[in-house]
């Protein structure tokens, strides 16, 4: 009997018209494994990642997170998940603001890609000639630094190298702008890619210089006035006013825990925008309209394609292979990561600030473009989920990024137990006295009230208000300092002696991991 049914049920199928057949076949917007060709097909492209992404955001105990999907001139995807703050009931929307850090990049160098339109400067322009005292500590690379240079990583430094001249120091941006010439380049001028926030520092006060105006009014008036974004900012006393802001998280012996926003007023082209899915996502869609908006244009379709010409090829890691298979090349525009994947190219940018993570990035062929912002700095999920939605909307493949990388839960790191007393070599103010670094400034070494196994000795930076606090002897002429930002962690503070056994200088590294690789040499003074 159920082999007749099946019989009779295949000859009707035989029988109904073609139109009829599809129909009954499950409609779908999409070709198999194509680019998207319309919005339905990327809404389609999207059924389930709700359920996706709240199962990775507490497999990965990120707090919150927000995610929007551009194709065309629509946004066709946004949703906030999670909570703003840890322990507090606000949820994350599409309206709540994140800080996206080096995100803001790609928007500055936009923004001298308009003076390039009005015709000010042009991208091989030397920069020395354009800002007069402007020099790096190698006079060849002072003379020939050019606007590309700038903008493309390849002016010979250490990635991060110098960056504790303007994160969380109190210097001034013209302050920041004159000691960068202190700082040696640790490759040949465009030898090599350093990832270098204050080369875009540099170009920031380019653009104030031929503009006659800030860094953050050229922005407001040439991008977030137009585009309407009314929740992007260029300060933090602007986020908090506009409200609805979720809050940075970051580890703290063993505790996700919310931390407070770092200022970044000393260096704000490199990374100061704050903004939501909803906002960033017309900057993209300015991108893949190729620089229209609403019928005005806002930036030359040369000058945009200009930012996404590689400038700096980057090898390919052992876990770029592994993850990305289908990736020939990943290089370096003018404000962008560029890389081929599924044979396209996709245009993107990372940010990381204490406790914000976020990736955009958009694909020119296809029109479409991805926003995710995270308020967790300790895990990846922000990139993770960056890719999976790239998989789904490029071609309608769910890889489940997310789910094979799960972190372990984080632990309370062990203090290893110290059996006996350490006694430095020489008397503590032997080690007291005033120490100076041409871009760090100067450092005093002073005694200070001792409790637990502390030494009786305090540090304090003059112009780096969390690098201050006690030391503690770890052995010969090595003390620990315990920094008052509990973002800067520890360092070793290793002393150096001349042949008579004064000490002539101590070494510090903050946070080499993501603040400052560079070994800093604090020179005695008195």
């Amino acid at each position: 009997m159920r082999r007749r049914f099946a019989a009779l049920a295949l000859v009707l199928l035989v029988a109904l018209p073609a139109s009829a057949q599809r129909r009954a076949a499950a409609p779908t917007a999409c070709a198999p494994g194509q680019p998207p060709t319309s919005d339905a097909c990327v809404r389609e492209r999207l059924d389930g990642l709700d359920a996706y992404v709240n199962q990775a955001l507490d497999a990965w105990r990120v707090p919150g997170l927000a995610l929007a999907v551009v194709r065309g001139n629509r946004i066709v995807y946004e949703k906030g998940y999670g909570v703003r703050e840890r322990g507090r009931p606000e949820r994350v929307d599409e309206n709540t603001t994140f800080a996206v850090a080096s995100n803001s990049k790609a928007l500055t160098a936009a923004s001298l890609g308009i003076l390039v339109d009005e015709g000010k400067l042009t991208w091989d322009s030397r920069v020395a000639p354009l800002l007069p005292g402007y020099r790096l500590y190698d006079d060849f690379a002072s003379r020939e630094l050019t606007v590309r240079d700038l903008l493309s990583h390849r002016a010979g430094y250490q990635t991060w190298g110098g960056d504790l001249l303007w994160y969380g120091s109190t210097l001034s941006q013209q302050q920041v702008l004159d000691r960068i010439r202190h700082l040696e380049p640790v490759t040949s001028f465009r030898s090599s890619w350093g990832y270098s926030n204050l080369m875009f520092h540099t170009g920031g006060m380019l653009l104030e210089r031929l503009s006659d105006t800030t860094w953050a009014d050229f922005v407001a008036a040439r991008f977030l006035g137009p585009l309407g974004m009314t929740r992007t900012t260029t300060t933090l006393a602007a986020a908090e006013a506009l409200g609805n802001r979720a809050m940075p998280h970051t580890l703290v012996n063993g505790q996700i825990v919310a931390v407070p926003y770092r200022p970044l007023d000393a260096a704000p082209a490199a990374a100061a925008f704050n903004s939501s899915v909803h906002d960033w996502s017309k900057w993209l869609m300015l991108n893949v309209q190729g620089g229209v908006w609403n019928g005005r244009r806002l930036i030359s379709e040369q000058s945009l394609k200009e930012l996404r010409v590689p400038h700096s090829l980057r090898r390919l890691s052992a876990t770029t292979q592994r993850n990305f298979p289908s990736t020939h090349f990943v290089a370096y525009g003018l404000g962008w990561d560029l890389r081929d994947y599924r044979s396209r190219l996709v245009v993107s940018h990372t940010g990381g600030m204490d406790g914000m993570l976020s990736q955009t990035g958009f694909v020119p062929e296809d029109s479409v473009g991805v926003v995710v912002l995270t308020n967790y700095d300790e895990a990846s999920l922000y990139t993770e989920i960056f890719w999976h939605v790239m998989d789904r909307v490029m071609a309608g493949e769910i890889v489940d990024r997310a789910g094979r990388n799960v972190p372990p839960a984080p632990t309370v790191p062990e203090t290893p137990a110290q059996t006996t007393a350490t006694v430095p070599p020489l008397p503590l103010d032997a080690y007291a006295g005033t120490y100076r670094h041409p871009m760090l400034g100067t450092a005093t070494i002073a005694a200070c009230p001792a409790t637990g196994d502390e030494s009786g000795l305090c540090v304090v930076f003059d112009e780096h208000p969390g690098l201050r606090g006690p030391l503690v002897h770890r052995h010969h002429d090595v003390f620990e300092a315990r920094w008052a930002d509990p973002y800067f962690r520890t360092s070793l503070l290793p002393f150096d002696r001349d042949r008579d056994g004064s000490v002539l200088r101590f070494r510090v590294q903050v946070r080499p991991d993501f603040v400052d690789p560079k070994d800093y040499a604090m020179e005695r003074m008195r």
